[in-house]
């Protein structure tokens, strides 16, 4: 239910300030209330009527909390009746119908009922969560990047005879690893799909132990970088944990464009036998299936057989693609 008070006007009602205070407090995300904390009911004004979902002004406290999200709703309870008990102010957020809702109380005189407000907080909640999702995930990348610098000095070890060969060795891979980060940062496109991908993944492994057999036509910018992302995850967590982190082990990309959908399959082999797939809480595994789904028809799919770790990776192409 939405309130719109340019065409319905509040009505002051139960609320003495005028209509264009009422108005005014609307317009900011603001919505009043009033609640008898000895009879526990409320009287709201009517954006709070259409934030909640009821139809009537006056409504009792516990028809309001059962409208609060069951994640949010012992702990409301729990300050609303301390706040009632002890007449002190009260603030606490919680979600309603998935928007996010502040309530704010101060302490009422004595006899007389709380004067609260509700505050639409929903923008400002998404907004921190989504501060926290970066800084996790920025967190989550520089270990990444000391990671697969770990192993890239590892394997160019082994190929070198001398200090010089070594540091000659290991400056082409951060090179080219410098490289397909560059890619991944400006979506970068133009080039046909398995070579573009080859180049993508080369600094990863030796040649022979990630092989690319995928086929279609470029890709738009901003597909590049979503598969662009999820390709440096799963290669990265191969080279931790997976295939790559063993001599004898390879990764398969296989796949293509066909039917307006990029198709992938992503098969390791040789490496330690998995314990399962990733949990889907882990921030690794998070990254790839957000990447994917955020594409049309983005859908991805792990497995875990004694050989390693299978992932299906697929969306729809944008339109002149495959």
């Amino acid at each position: 239910m939405r309130y719109d008070p340019s065409t319905n006007p509040p009505r002051a009602g139960a609320f003495e300030a005028a209509p264009d205070i009422l108005s005014a407090m609307h317009s900011g995300g603001v919505a009043a209330w009033r609640w008898r904390a000895g009879a526990m009911t409320a009287t709201l004004d009517p954006l709070a009527m259409a934030w909640w979902g009821v139809g009537a002004s006056e409504v009792a406290v516990e028809d309001l909390l059962a409208r609060v999200d069951p994640a949010d709703r012992e702990e409301t309870g729990r300050i609303w009746r301390e706040a009632a008990e002890e007449g002190r102010p009260f603030v606490h957020a919680f979600r309603v119908d998935g928007r996010w809702i502040a309530a704010r109380g101060d302490e009422p005189a004595e006899g007389e009922p709380f004067t609260a407000v509700f505050l639409d907080v929903t923008d400002m909640r998404r907004a921190r969560e989504m501060q926290d999702l970066m800084l996790r995930e920025m967190g989550h990348r520089i270990g990444n990047l000391f990671a697969v610098a770990s192993a890239t000095a590892t394997i160019a070890a082994k190929g070198a005879h001398d200090a010089e060969t070594l540091v000659a060795d290991l400056r082409q891979r951060f090179a080219q690893l410098s490289g397909a980060f560059r890619m991944v940062a400006r979506g970068e496109a133009g080039a046909a799909l398995g070579p573009m991908l080859a180049v993508l993944l080369r600094p990863y492994a030796d040649a022979g132990r990630l092989r690319v057999e995928v086929e279609g036509p470029a890709l738009h910018q901003d597909e590049v970088t979503t598969l662009s992302l999820a390709l440096h995850e799963l290669a990265t967590n191969a080279m931790k944990y997976g295939a790559l982190s063993a001599p004898g082990g390879h990764v398969e990309l296989t796949g293509g464009a066909r039917g307006g959908r990029l198709e992938l399959r992503w098969r390791e082999r040789g490496g330690p036998v998995p314990e399962g797939v990733p949990e889907d809480q882990g921030l690794g595994r998070h990254l790839v299936d957000t990447a994917i789904a955020g594409r049309p028809g983005g859908r991805t799919r792990w497995r875990a057989p004694p050989g390693g770790i299978e992932v299906d990776l697929g969306f729809e192409l944008c339109r002149g693609g495959g």
